[in-house]
């Protein structure tokens, strides 16, 4: 059963980092703003690509969402590893006296444990991201928004 589930959590734990890097760092998109002035179409172009320029400079990165989720990871395997490794000892400790340590079981212990913690690592790394994301997407848009007004925008 728990190799069946860090089995399937390795796959999942795939899909999602590639659900992440196409979906989670898409560029964010510069909100639509209304000329109060009479603004030639040259004019809004250029002041468009300036605001938006300026934006992603003071926005978080967009591989920021991605490095949250990869440190999530990171840290579910290292604790799954320990939380494996105490399993083992543990599991030794019991059995020390009536059958001796099968190193092949204990590696799928600690395997085990580990894949399971990449899959709540991820989990947890998502929830992260998203949230980084979203953070950088109100940055974004507040910062374009701001630049575009003092253009003469609305």
């Amino acid at each position: 059963m728990v190799t069946r589930v860090a089995r399937h959590g390795h796959r999942m734990a795939v899909v999602m980092v590639v659900a992440m890097a196409i979906t989670g760092c898409a560029p964010a998109t510069a909100p639509s703003m209304t000329p109060l002035r009479m603004q030639s179409a040259a004019e809004r172009e250029r002041d468009r690509a300036e605001c938006e320029a300026y934006a992603r400079g003071r926005a978080p990165s967009r591989l920021e969402p991605l490095r949250e989720m990869l440190l999530g990871q990171g840290l579910g395997v290292a604790i799954g590893s320990v939380v494996g490794g105490i399993a083992v000892g543990a599991r030794r400790g019991q059995l020390q006296g009536s059958v001796g340590p099968n190193a092949t079981t204990d590696l799928l212990i600690i395997g085990s444990v580990a894949a399971l913690g990449l899959v709540v690592g991820t989990l947890v790394g998502l929830v992260r991201a998203e949230g980084t994301r979203q953070e950088g997407t109100d940055i974004f848009a507040k910062v374009f928004a701001d630049c575009m007004m003092e253009r003469g925008y609305r």
